[in-house]
């Protein structure tokens, strides 16, 4: 199997306005999305849309309306003519040529989203082993909670299908309008905010989840029959996961080269938005940058600016580095740095008892984090539903 079980560490650093940072230990399954049955059938822990020791829903993750609301942003002057502005890539703001795949128009037979409806809400019933599981925890900050680190670097970082990206955030991403975002689109939450989250169990409106990512890869000029799409996440455990932030990579079939990157972001409000992290020409690793465009932190301004930088070995380990900008002051930063083992019922069982209840240990982390935020004196920032008017 193409999918494996990734375990390392998280490590996030403020350096204003109160210089903080911790480190700690984490494991992520990635999925291929063509082989998510088959992980759950050969995973006995596992489950794809039902209850297990770990259990992968779709509606967790990106729905349809997610991905509308990212492609269905109008055009920011700044980022050059038919450029949408709620891609997340600020590639775009980089050169005033439209970004790979949108060819500077709008897409052929795609309609702009409207307001999600309850059928975005809804879920199919659970269904049998044969379905799909996930995996990873983080706590708060960037990608997975509010940031990652690495040795010799200082960050942060952290994140089943029910706890991605759903036709219904997809479309939030893509309808949310320019002012909401700012120019050159949304980015990617640099913590993750200390409100309780949900508990909510998965309810039986589920899409799936390959059809949701290939039909969006597809809307900005990518042949999804060309790619293969793996998911680094979190599952379950028990019922329960928290994401702070997953990340869908797409290689080429052909040598197999990272070609695409899209960060899935949830925060604690039960919120979901999606970003289309376009590599930057020229750069030597995967760089992209983005604007921030939703709440995660209770303790960073909206007003701020991303830089990912994607690097993996020959052996297939990760490094993932976010920085996080207000004007020209770097602030944030956060770094996973994780190695694979196969994806195999004894590697699990292993995780499973190294790292127990660990997405709970994720949000138990992000509130008392940010407690310990609040104690040194850090301004707090009262969430806003993106829902509400502006």
């Amino acid at each position: 199997m193409n999918s494996r079980l990734y375990s390392g560490q998280l490590r996030h650093r403020r350096t204003s306005p109160k210089r903080y940072q911790f480190t700690y230990g984490v494991y992520y399954l990635e999925l291929d999305l063509d082989e998510i049955d088959t992980a759950a059938r050969r995973i006995l822990p596992l489950s794809r849309n039902r209850f297990n020791m770990l259990s992968f829903f779709d509606r967790d993750h990106m729905t349809t309306a997610d991905s509308d609301r990212a492609l269905a942003s109008p055009p920011h002057s700044e980022c050059g003519a038919g450029v949408p502005a709620r891609r997340v890539a600020v590639e775009a703001c980089a050169s005033p040529v439209p970004a790979p795949g949108t060819g500077g128009t709008a897409v052929p037979g795609r309609e702009c989203p409207v307001a999600p409806t309850s059928a975005d809400s809804s879920s199919n019933a659970g269904r049998g082993k044969s379905g799909a599981a996930t995996a990873p925890p983080g706590a708060a900050a960037a990608p997975g909670a509010g940031g990652m680190a690495v040795p010799g670097r200082e960050s942060p970082a952290a994140p089943s299908d029910r706890d991605h990206i759903t036709g219904a955030e997809s479309a939030r991403a893509l309808a949310s309008s320019e002012h909401e975002h700012g120019a050159c689109g949304a980015g990617v939450p640099a913590c993750a905010s200390p409100a309780a989250p949900s508990m909510a169990h998965p309810d039986s409106s589920t899409s799936d989840l390959r059809t949701v990512v290939r039909d969006h890869l597809a809307a900005r000029g990518i042949d999804p029959d060309s790619v293969r799409i793996t998911l680094l996440t979190t599952a379950r455990v028990l019922g329960y996961v928290f994401n702070p932030v997953s990340f869908y990579f797409v290689r080429n079939r052909s040598d197999n080269a990272l070609r695409n990157v899209i960060a899935e972001v949830h925060n604690t409000h039960g919120e979901r938005h999606i970003y289309d992290l376009d590599r930057i020409a020229g750069a030597a690793t995967y760089t992209a940058r983005a604007s921030k465009a939703f709440y995660v932190s209770p303790f960073i301004d909206m007003d701020a600016r991303y830089e990912f930088d994607f690097r993996e070995s020959a052996v297939g380990d990760y490094d993932i580095r976010l920085d996080e900008y207000q004007g020209d002051a770097l602030f944030f930063q956060a770094q996973l740095v994780l190695s694979p083992r196969p994806l195999t019922n004894a590697n699990v069982a292993h995780m499973l008892a190294r790292y127990p209840l660990v997405t709970l240990k994720t949000i138990a982390l992000i509130h008392w984090q940010g407690l310990k935020l609040w104690l040194r004196g850090v301004k707090y920032r009262p969430w806003t539903s993106r829902e509400a008017p502006p």
